[in-house]
């Protein structure tokens, strides 16, 4: 692939316990075997999206947890506010969707049953205007953003302005099965797929950092909403050729994060490491009890932005030293003591203006920006969500 896979960092040490194969129970028949069919089928190849060290995914059966009873009102408001603005510009309410699916942090995917012409009228009163069509979905933009709309989907993505839509494309090339999909691509995404299934809420991520296991290479879970109870998978896939060690798996589950879990059981399916267990009510802690899924279960980016500075500090530049890529469009500089200077990548405020090495303009670990600056600048690299209307900072420099 064309994806850097690093080694996933060795945080604890753990000791043994025990465990056993599981072959029925709560993984049987409808929580397995999606492969190519669903959510899936919406996420192209990472190298499709950028050359990322890691890959986040969240999907979200809207119906399930508006209508389970078992849904703490705050996991349903969490998920509903990621895409505040997305609703917003459509004028729909988070339960009119069947799933919502976050394709890293490339793209959102709205699934349901929609009239573009009303979609389209609404986007045009925001001020987004059409710039043709891909498929069978027409493509409309504003400054940042891209929606691509059809009777059955919509999806929102970057928009850079310069007449790039690639992540947009990918994503729908994927589904149509005219681009590599991500489970074709690699066999590791493709079991932690298999083992998680539908679902009603459904959170993975590969490649660095996915669980203080030794030889672990991507984690997942996946919720269902019962009666009176939410079930949960938790899937742990192994390095292929590696023994499955489901003891350090068992010490997890004694942490202070699980005491509230019920009826857990752990074991194994080819190379997982699986986790079966119960919560009587799933509140934003029972969510994800992993730290790497808990941010994966974020929907801002997870990343660390380090600066270094020139002589007498009439330079900065601002170095993605790791975690996730993120689309170049919607990275921005703003603050105070910006100078101008024609020797580098960028000298007023605006969005990120470095280059970016992900095919699909995706600033990931290793890309830098140099920024012209007067001593005792403030700058702050702001974050503009997909679909969602508030700006996060991710960091602020002082050049004091």
């Amino acid at each position: 692939m064309g994806y850097r896979r690093r080694t996933v960092l060795r945080r604890l040490g753990l000791a043994s316990v025990g465990g056993a194969t599981l072959t029925t129970g709560c993984l049987g028949g409808d929580l397995s075997g999606v492969m190519g069919d669903g959510y899936a089928a919406w996420i192209p190849s990472p190298a499709e999206l950028a050359t990322v060290e890691r890959f986040n995914l969240l999907r979200v059966d809207p119906r399930a947890v508006c209508g389970s009873d078992v849904v703490s009102r705050p996991v349903e408001t969490r998920f509903a506010s990621a895409v505040d603005r997305a609703l917003e510009l459509l004028r729909l309410s988070f339960d009119d969707f069947t799933g919502v699916s976050w394709v890293g942090h490339f793209a959102v995917v709205f699934e349901g049953s929609f009239r573009p012409d009303r979609v389209v009228d609404r986007l045009g009163n925001a001020d987004f205007r059409s710039i043709g069509s891909h498929g069978a979905y027409t493509l409309h933009v504003d400054g940042e953003t891209l929606v691509a709309v059809s009777t059955d989907a919509i999806v929102v993505g970057p928009w850079a302005g310069d007449g790039t839509v690639e992540v947009v494309e990918a994503v729908l090339d994927a589904r149509d099965g005219d681009r590599e999909r991500y489970t074709s691509t690699d066999a590791t995404f493709a079991d932690l797929v298999e083992v998680l299934g539908s679902g009603d809420l459904v959170v993975a991520r590969t490649g660095a950092d996915v669980a203080p296991i030794e030889r672990v290479e991507a984690t997942g879970a996946t919720w269902r909403f019962a009666e009176g109870a939410a079930k949960v998978a938790f899937a742990f896939v192994f390095r292929a050729g590696a023994t499955v060690e489901t003891d350090p798996i068992a010490e997890l589950t004694r942490g202070a994060a699980w005491t509230v879990f019920e009826d857990i059981d752990v074991g194994r399916r080819g190379r997982v490491g699986i986790v079966t267990a119960t919560v009587p009510r799933l509140s934003n802690e029972t969510v994800a009890p992993l730290d790497t899924l808990a941010e994966a279960v974020e929907t801002r980016p997870t990343a660390t932005f380090e600066a270094t500075y020139g002589s007498e500090r009439r330079t900065a530049t601002i170095i993605h030293a790791g975690g996730d890529a993120i689309p170049r469009s919607r990275l921005v500089l703003r603050g105070e003591g910006f100078r101008s200077d024609p020797d580098v990548e960028q000298d007023e405020p605006g969005r990120w203006a470095g280059d970016s090495s992900g095919p699909s303009a995706a600033v990931e670990p290793g890309d830098s920006i140099t920024v012209g600056i007067y001593p005792g600048a403030t700058i702050e690299l702001r974050y503009h969500p997909i679909g969602r209307g508030a700006v996060e900072t991710l960091r602020t420099f002082e050049a004091g």
